[in-house]
């Protein structure tokens, strides 16, 4: 397989915003970022599910909306 499939340890210190694995997968999973782990504990990240979902911008911009809160749900 080639490395172009996956992104690089880099580019997820990026994405996340850790560089530690556990922080990595932590903001992976609350971002409903699809992943799997190495068996040397690392997160695995495709680069399709990143540039399926838009681009890495795009992803950034959906995790903001999520964290605004449904005003509308309130009646406000």
């Amino acid at each position: 397989m080639s490395d172009d499939l996956w992104l690089t340890k880099e580019q997820l210190a990026r994405l996340t915003g850790y560089r530690q694995k556990a922080r990595q997968i932590a903001k992976l999973k609350a971002d409903r970022i699809p992943h799997t782990v190495s068996r040397t504990g690392h997160p695995v990240v495709a680069r399709a599910a990143i540039e399926g979902a838009g681009g890495i911008e795009k992803v950034r911009r959906k995790r903001k909306e999520q964290t605004e809160p449904n005003w509308a749900a309130i009646g406000l």
